[in-house]
């Protein structure tokens, strides 16, 4: 939602209320925690924790409403998710899962999530560019910080 609030592209809207709606009408969250259960993924509370202050800095970057800078940090998440979704119903399989809606579905609808951010993205840096002094890649690299800390997370936790 922050992203639609962010731009001010008006062309660039369309583009943003397709993806969430979608979101939202098909509930992918809803997806994601059903496949999460059924393949014994759910994180727990000290999951949660263990990830607080990554996921803070990035929702706090978020509320700060930068159009360009969020598209890219949807983009990026958008794309690079979508390349994991065989790699995780194969370790949902693995755990004994047949609830694979989530990747299936996000296996195929990721790529045009990202192909239209990526085409908000170009409307919104036509109409409002970055400072010179902003760093575009700012919600990128705080995504980047996040995933690296839920990897060392589940590591540390199969490993116990």
């Amino acid at each position: 939602m922050s992203v639609y609030l962010s731009v001010k592209s008006y062309a660039a809207r369309p583009i943003i209320i397709d993806n969430l709606m979608e979101e939202v009408r098909d509930s992918h969250p809803a997806m994601l925690r059903k496949f999460a259960i059924a393949a014994h993924a759910f994180p727990t509370d000290s999951d949660a924790l263990a990830v607080s202050d990554e996921l803070t800095k990035v929702r706090l970057f978020f509320g700060r409403l930068s159009g360009v800078q969020i598209l890219v940090t949807m983009a990026f998440f958008e794309g690079f998710i979508q390349r994991y979704m065989s790699y995780l119903a194969d370790l949902a399989v693995a755990q004994g899962s047949s609830e694979l809606e989530y990747t299936d579905v996000h296996g195929v609808c990721d790529i045009a999530h990202t192909e239209g951010l990526i085409q908000a993205l170009s409307m919104e840096i036509a109409l409002s560019p970055l400072a010179p002094d902003a760093d575009i890649f700012e919600g990128v690299e705080l995504l980047e910080a996040l995933l690296d800390r839920v990897v060392s997370v589940s590591t540390s936790t199969m490993a116990a």
